[in-house]
């Protein structure tokens, strides 16, 4: 993925105030937070972002270009500062999932990486697609992500008229697991650790499971994605037209 230089970056992003911006109005009590850049001279000086909780400061490490401006990349930057949001807000939670709309329904699919999320929702072919890697849900809507972040966004084959749409189902995604293992999870909620992007910094993560577990208001299902993806699909339709 391409670096891209501060300059090239919609700083109004998150926070409400200054310049970045919330994507939604933010609650009543929401606080702000601070997002600083820390320059290395080589690549070799690179760490990895620092958050800390008590002053709600994110620190992202990146090179600088001739110009003395930062250079980073647009996946890496959206990644983190979504984070931050997540852990701040009040409202909502930030999960590694991908969320769509298919026949009028809201799905979200949750899993780590190389539980098979891109390759399901690849196959809902007439689908209007929200985020195909992130979303924020308060566990009755699910709100886009990809659409932050820089002004010439790479995710503009997503549906920009949509930013948010209610959850109908959530599957959570286990590729040890053939589709015929299908479970309705009794109790709505998951662990952090799956809704958690295992790609960010493991340091990250303390900090997003001091937060309470998303509780979904809707029907939640562990689904197998080993073998045929196409099985998976099949199941979810099934679920969808049943109900």
């Amino acid at each position: 993925m391409p670096n891209i230089r501060v300059g090239d970056v919609d700083l109004k992003l998150f926070l409400p105030s200054g310049s970045w911006d919330y994507l939604y109005p933010p609650a009543d009590g929401e606080v702000e937070a601070k997002v600083t850049f820390s320059y290395c001279k080589t690549p070799l000086e690179y760490k990895e972002p620092i958050f800390d909780p008590d002053i709600k400061q994110l620190t992202i490490y990146c090179q600088i270009d001739i110009d003395g401006r930062p250079l980073f990349s647009e996946h890496e930057l959206r990644q983190n500062v979504a984070f931050l949001v997540g852990i701040i807000s009040k409202k909502f939670w930030f999960i590694h999932a991908a969320g769509f709309i298919y026949k009028g329904k809201g799905i979200i699919l949750i899993g780590n990486s190389g539980n098979g999320k891109s390759t399901l929702l690849s196959l809902f072919e007439e689908a209007q697609v929200l985020d195909d890697d992130h979303l924020f849900t308060d566990g009755n809507i699910m709100r886009r992500v990809s659409n932050i972040g820089t002004k010439n966004n790479s995710s503009e084959r997503l549906n920009d008229d949509i930013t948010e749409h209610s959850i109908d189902y959530v599957f959570l995604l286990n590729n040890q697991k053939d589709p015929s293992s299908l479970q309705e999870i009794n109790q709505r909620t998951i662990s952090h650790e799956m809704a958690f992007d295992d790609r960010l910094p493991a340091s990250f993560f303390m900090d997003y499971a001091k937060k309470p577990l998303i509780i979904f208001s809707c029907p939640v299902y562990e689904l197998g994605t080993k073998s045929d993806p196409r099985r998976s699909k099949e199941i979810i339709e099934s679920i969808i037209i049943e109900s």
